[in-house]
């Protein structure tokens, strides 16, 4: 073994390991290629970590029996490996869509998956035990540090760094056009693959939360002229949200649990959220109002106190206003109604106004009334 690796390892492992490198990317670019070859080299390189010991009747031991592996052909592999797959990623998003870069990064995740059970097989480790002077008992050893899962695990690792957390931008981006075309299949992949990466579905997270309040609240603003009088279709809105989105995030994001909790937030914010709830309040509280539907102006009053109290000043102050142009309109129609009948004006105009503060009230449309000269 000393010979060995004196005699031929020393002098060529350079151009042995550059030519299995060179293969490798062949393979990458769908040429066909020997993989025993590949993996009969890598099988030396470890074999080579195992050193004679003369004072235990020649016996193999080492300590980190893949040192030599690792220092002349695994550094090396991760190398070349990042080089190839970020020239790749930068080329292939000139020319193609995101979400066609998501199909290809699954593609070639499986492809090194398999590339590395290929050339690391165990049914090829009886060749190395056959080839070299290791004794039965060091296969074992060898076994363990020829353990697929471990640098399946490392090599994939380094793929998923190049093709999937340097693009996170684009592919976040992505995500929202997904979520917005309703396109579930893609979107499942896009969350497969983010899932990949440690803490990065955190903000997918965020942007799938913001998609689904948005979406609630525009589906809650198209029903709130209908729901004003009937509480009950507004329930049944919130629960239906809530219900379409329990599939998706069932369905394409795997039933995560922080997706589920977000949800589950989301949801009691169209309640509990001050800002939302206000908004609709605010405009149930104008039609009632307005048209004369409140069943009790103390219920009004009270309402109007017992938010103050919870959300402060600032949070009723409009509702306040709006309670008080009412109150006055009340008081300045038999006023008007007194007058006519103390002038005797019989002929004037018999009428009711409200007069309403512009900036209180939550009615988008201009009034075209022109008030006459006094």
């Amino acid at each position: 073994m000393k010979n060995w690796q004196k005699d031929v390892f020393q002098p060529l492992y350079k151009q042995v390991t550059h030519a299995c490198l060179v293969l490798i990317k062949s393979e990458r670019n769908n040429a066909i290629i020997n993989t025993h070859l590949i993996s009969g080299v890598i099988q030396s390189y470890v074999a080579l970590g195992f050193t004679e010991d003369t004072t235990n009747n020649n016996q193999m031991t080492s300590p980190t029996p893949t040192t030599i592996y690792k220092e002349f052909f695994e550094v090396q592999f991760f190398q070349a490996t990042k080089q190839f797959y970020r020239l790749e990623a930068a080329t292939f998003l000139l020319h193609n869509s995101v979400t066609e870069y998501l199909r290809k990064v699954s593609q070639r995740l499986d492809e090194e998956v398999h590339r590395v059970q290929s050339y690391l097989h165990p049914s090829t480790l009886s060749a190395l035990i056959k080839a070299s002077p290791l004794q039965p008992q060091h296969m074992l050893q060898i076994s363990a540090h020829l353990n697929v899962p471990g640098l399946r695990s490392i090599c994939l690792k380094e793929v998923e760094e190049v093709l999937i957390r340097d693009q996170l931008y684009v592919i976040y981006s992505e995500s929202k056009t997904l979520l917005r075309d309703e396109r579930h299949q893609d979107l499942a992949l896009l969350f497969k693959l983010v899932n990949r990466v440690p803490n990065a579905t955190n903000e997918l997270k965020k942007i799938v939360e913001n998609h689904i309040y948005e979406m609630g609240i525009n589906t809650i603003e198209r029903v709130s002229g209908t729901a004003i009088n009937d509480p009950k279709l507004y329930i049944e809105t919130i629960l239906d949200i809530h219900k379409k989105y329990l599939t998706l995030v069932q369905n394409v994001f795997n039933n995560a649990q922080d997706f589920i909790i977000a949800l589950d937030k989301i949801a009691f914010n169209y309640v509990e959220d001050k800002d939302v709830y206000q908004k609709f309040y605010s405009r149930m509280l104008a039609k009632r109002l307005v048209g004369q539907l409140s069943a009790s102006d103390d219920y009004e009053e009270s309402m109007i106190s017992k938010l103050k109290q919870a959300c402060g000043y600032e949070y009723t102050s409009k509702l306040q206003r709006m309670f008080q142009d009412i109150g006055v309109s009340k008081t300045l129609v038999p006023e008007y109604e007194k007058y006519r009948e103390n002038h005797r004006a019989t002929g004037i105009a018999d009428f009711s106004i409200m007069v309403l503060s512009s900036n209180s009230w939550p009615f988008s449309a201009p009034s075209n009334f022109i008030l006459p000269i006094e």
